[in-house]
């Protein structure tokens, strides 16, 4: 597996989180990340038939380590329930190919007419010191 995915908490209604780890070690990290949240996100919309938007973000926490996340929304309309499944399931399947495999995938992808996602680079700073862990050990 090329990843790990991790469920994020949303606010929106409209729009799904996930995390996407890349497993340490795996050659290029960035394009893995972008390459599967691009395909799965177009897979999906295509699938579905429903005019989906995504980002892929780079989120760097605290300066010392990131992950990326994928944002998947309907710019009308609430997602069902239904979707973050579908994506999970499109998403694991991307990670069992290899970085070739998934190249290939992307080059296809583009040409039926994925229009890709560019990565963006956001930071999330996470201060332990405001973290309510400390109120409950006080």
């Amino acid at each position: 597996m090329l990843i790990h995915l991790h469920s994020v908490a949303s606010a929106m209604s409209t729009g799904i989180e996930l995390d996407i780890e890349v497993r340490n070690g795996v050659a290029n990290e960035e394009f893995i990340a972008v390459a599967i949240g691009n395909i799965a996100s177009y897979n999906l919309s295509r699938e579905r038939n429903e005019g989906l938007q995504w980002q892929v973000l780079q989120v760097d926490v605290n300066g010392h380590h990131h992950h990326y996340r994928l944002v998947l929304r309907h710019p009308e309309k609430t997602l069902d329930i239904g979707l973050k499944h579908a994506l999970e399931k499109e998403l694991t399947r991307l990670s069992s190919l290899d970085e070739e495999g998934l190249r290939s995938e992307y080059v296809k992808c583009e040409k039926d007419g994925l229009k890709p996602s560019r990565l963006k680079h956001v930071s999330d700073h996470h201060d332990t010191w405001n973290d309510d862990f400390w109120n409950w050990i006080g």
